[in-house]
Formats: C-alpha cells, sequence, structure tokens
C-alpha cells in the first residue's frame, strides 16, 4: 500500500494519543488510591525527591507542531508544562496547582516534523507549599536503531492550590 509521510505521521500521532504509557496508567490508578486515602505522607514525599527522572509523556511532533520543519519552542514548553504537572500530582497526590516559574530552558537542539518526543520530569525539592520539577524532552528520529537525543530541559516551580485558589501546604515539606 502507498503511504505519503503525512500519512504515517498522522497514524503515529493517532496510535500515541490512544495509548497510554504505562508510568501514565499506574499514577491513575495511584490516584484512585490516593483520593480514598489522602495525599501522600512525609516519608513518601522525601523519597519522591531522589527517585530518577520518569517518562511522563510521548508524543509524535506533526509538521503542523513545526515552524520551517523544527519544532516551534511555545509548544514544547507547553507539553513540558503539562509533563511536570503530571509529575507533582503524581509525587503529592494531590490535584491542584499552578505553575508559578518556568526557568532555565536551553535548546541545544530542536524535533523535527516526524521524530517522536519523549518527556521526562523529576522532583528535585519540595517545600511547604512548592515543588520543583526538571523536565527533560528528548527526540528519536524515525527509523529503526535511532538513539535519543536531548532536545531540551527546563526547571519549573509549582504551588499547590486548594479549591479557593489559596497556596495549600504539602505535607511533609522539606
Amino acid at each position: 500500500k502507498n503511504t505519503t509521510p503525512a500519512t504515517a505521521v498522522l497514524a503515529a500521532l493517532l496510535i500515541s494519543i490512544f495509548s497510554i504509557h504505562p508510568n501514565v496508567a499506574e499514577e491513575k490508578r495511584q490516584g484512585w488510591k490516593r483520593f480514598l486515602f489522602g495525599p501522600r505522607s512525609k516519608a513518601t514525599l522525601k523519597a519522591v525527591v531522589k527517585q530518577p527522572a520518569k517518562l511522563y509523556a510521548r508524543d509524535v511532533v506533526a509538521a503542523l507542531d513545526a515552524n520551517s520543519h523544527e519544532t516551534f519552542s511555545g509548544l514544547l514548553m507547553s507539553k513540558m508544562d503539562e509533563a511536570a504537572g503530571a509529575a507533582a500530582r503524581g509525587a503529592t497526590g494531590l490535584s491542584r496547582f499552578v505553575t508559578v516559574r518556568a526557568s532555565e530552558m536551553n535548546f541545544p537542539t530542536q524535533a523535527k516534523a516526524g521524530d517522536s518526543l519523549s518527556l521526562y520530569a523529576k522532583v528535585t525539592r519540595l517545600g511547604s507549599t512548592s515543588l520543583t520539577i526538571e523536565v527533560e524532552a528528548k527526540r528519536r528520529a524515525p527509523g529503526p536503531l535511532r538513539a535519543e537525543q536531548s532536545v531540551t530541559h527546563g526547571t519549573f516551580v509549582f504551588v499547590a492550590m486548594d479549591r479557593w485558589a489559596h497556596p495549600r501546604p504539602l505535607k511533609g515539606g522539606i
């Protein structure tokens, strides 16, 4: 069958949208436990900072996501913010956060249309109401045996909020 590059990119995009990475599925299962039994304990929160980065999102760069065949940086930053938010929810068991800072964004290389984009996040600091999360975006060019290459990394700071939009303390902030 004849397939155009656009058809292949669309198929890969649909596959990435409708498939959930095991880490994401596990976070959803753990979310129900946290809903029923409350946020994580102080000891568990301290252990989160020592964990390695986890994959929080995987996507295919579509032609519409690119300007002159390279990823639009604003869109990439938005995806990184979403991955950092997922890491914040997964680390604390809380669901309401706001981004208060995105800093140290470096773009050594760019992802191109058709590349697979993976976003890894790691909680690096817990405060009394805030979390600092480092996110790294890596690209993999289409084709077999292609290694992942770092596209960008950044640091995001989130503040936990209560239902009235006031800062909420994290259990066991350090």
